[in-house]
């Protein structure tokens, strides 16, 4: 719009200043040029306002679709977190459930430990006496070996004595 106020201003100051000698075909000529440039221009710019229109609308369909994906990713996101936290749970009640099942093993092979170590403990009591009463038959037997001994020996003694006297006797 300055443009043309400025062209018709031009126009005016040749007009009236002698320059040039310009007719009104002339003048109306160049003014319905310029005007139809300036026409031109403008349905030109209508058109790379439509195309810059339809750019935006595609990339705010773009947007839309980045907004709608970013939307999917959180979802599934939250999926996985989700799943994540599951398969946690999951995994302490199955922990829980094996440390209680062993626990629950442990102390049934405890007990059965001290049971068993309990009749052990009960035949080495056993096997403690008897070794016991085997030392004191011993030591009877020793006792009981040595009079023996004492009494063959006295024995033998006597024997000899009395072989002696038969002898002197003279009985054989």
């Amino acid at each position: 719009m300055c443009l043309l106020i400025y062209l018709f201003g031009l126009v005016i100051l040749l007009v009236y200043g002698g320059q040039c000698e310009l007719t009104w075909d002339k003048v109306y000529g160049l003014l319905s040029a310029k005007l139809d440039k300036i026409i031109l221009e403008q349905d030109v710019m209508k058109t790379d306002i439509k195309d810059l229109m339809t750019s935006i609308t595609a990339a705010n369909q773009q947007l839309g679709e980045v907004a709608s994906f970013n939307q999917m990713l959180t979802f599934v996101q939250d999926r996985l977190d989700n799943m994540d936290s599951h398969v946690k749970d999951v995994a302490k009640v199955e922990v829980g459930q094996r440390t209680h099942l062993l626990r629950r093993g442990l102390e049934q092979e405890k007990a059965a430990t001290q049971s068993r170590l309990h009749s052990i403990q009960t035949i080495q009591g056993d096997l403690q006496s008897r070794f016991q009463s085997l030392e004191v038959t011993q030591t009877d037997l020793k006792s009981k070996t040595m009079t023996i001994e004492s009494q063959v020996d006295t024995t033998r003694g006597h024997l000899s004595r009395l072989q002696q006297t038969l002898g002197k006797c003279g009985i054989s």
